[in-house]
């Protein structure tokens, strides 16, 4: 407890607030699949539906992140939390694909404004000392890898119990609980941001031409890649290793384990290494993975593979969003944290379509070599910087 009471009394509501919204997103995506699968819709037509959580945020990031810089984190995150709640109850009370479209735009722009609110605030909230930044931020992608988990499972048990409908009212449930709990720290949230900062001058092409800023892009676009490919060939090099469905949900969740297990003891490597020194463990752990997957024959060695991976990239988001908060301009850290989302977004929406493509035409063995030797194009980068 005593450890506990070590931390911003704002940093836990903040956690709670984004695990109840992203239960809400991450349990949508699924129950909007499925129910669009049931209704009849091709595969085509689930990816648009899918696609369409990522494209917004990705389009309207940058916007949102010099409004939060403008004007703080309550305004953006109620306006978030609104749509997310609206975006989930819908398709609760009128069942039918079209609206599913109009949830995926509400709820995916909803969760960009909280997330990117969110994680403004969590570097704010943070002392100088980057151990104790990163540790917030650990605490952070904890709760995101919480509700990355009880998401899926909560809405799979609904529609099994109850259906579809009651599946998103449960979801329109949890992003209302979130609304609630925000505005219940209204005051303190607000006075998280008591003055206006004035802003460095620049554009964004100054934020990102930033030696620095741009390293830190560089790498954390490469390892958000290996995320998203990572769940994108996985359930393919399952089904061509002839596992089952069941076989290769759970190694998903091993991956899934791996992210929650390495945010738990996030502190104490904070404490021990520096930013870049984890990044760069994390990026080699990752290529090496990478290259060891194709070649794995028993369906054993998958499971410690995928925790293994789940844990280099499960450590990256905390660090790289310590050290976005440490190197952004004065007065833009918002916009420095939203050109990271837009980034982030832009890998989902393109991952799937282009290594899809690569892996229809070569094969998966090129695909999964071809990434562990983009990613290691980020050694040189990190190794540099960990010196530094």
């Amino acid at each position: 407890m005593s450890r506990l009471s070590t931390f911003p009394p704002l940093l836990f509501p903040l956690v709670i607030i984004s695990l109840l919204a992203h239960v809400a997103l991450s349990g949508g995506r699924v129950a909007a699949s499925l129910f669009a699968l049931e209704a009849g819709a091709s595969e085509f037509l689930v990816g648009l539906l899918i696609g369409l959580y990522s494209l917004l945020p990705m389009i309207f990031s940058l916007a949102m992140g010099r409004r939060i810089d403008r004007s703080g984190p309550f305004r953006p995150m109620r306006l978030g939390l609104a749509a997310i709640t609206v975006g989930a109850a819908l398709p609760a009370l009128v069942p039918h694909i079209a609206v599913l479209f109009v949830t995926a735009a509400l709820c995916g722009s909803g969760f960009m404004m909280v997330g990117i609110s969110a994680q403004h605030s969590v570097g704010h909230l943070s002392a100088t000392s980057p151990t104790r930044r990163v540790a917030h931020f650990g605490w952070l992608a904890l709760g995101l890898s919480t509700s990355g988990i009880l998401g899926p499972m909560v809405v799979g048990v609904v529609i099994d119990g109850a259906g579809y409908r009651a599946a998103f009212a449960v979801l329109a449930a949890s992003a209302a609980a979130s609304l609630v709990l925000l505005l219940k720290h209204r005051a303190a949230l607000s006075a998280l941001h008591p003055a206006r900062v004035r802003a460095e001058e620049g554009n964004i092409w100054g934020l990102v031409g930033a030696p620095a800023m741009r390293r830190i892009y560089f790498v954390g676009v490469l390892l958000s890649i290996s995320w998203d490919l990572f769940t994108f060939l996985m359930p393919i090099l399952g089904h061509r290793r002839s596992l089952s469905a069941s076989t290769i949900g759970a190694i998903l969740a091993a991956f899934a384990v791996g992210t929650f297990s390495v945010r738990l003891v996030m502190a104490r490597l904070a404490h021990a290494f520096g930013e870049w020194q984890i990044l760069r463990a994390a990026i080699v752990v990752i290529v090496c993975v990478y290259i060891a997957l194709p070649l794995t024959q028993s369906v054993t060695i998958f499971f410690p593979l995928a925790f293994l991976l789940g844990t280099a990239v499960g450590c990256s988001q905390p660090n790289m969003l310590s050290l976005l908060s440490a190197m952004a301009p004065r007065g833009r850290g918002a916009e420095a944290v939203a050109v990271r989302t837009m980034l982030g977004n832009g890998s989902s929406v393109a991952v799937p379509l282009l290594f899809g493509a690569t892996a229809a035409s070569l094969g998966l063995m090129p695909v999964f070599w071809g990434v562990a030797a983009l990613i290691a194009t980020a050694i040189p980068a990190a190794h540099g910087a960990s010196r530094e």
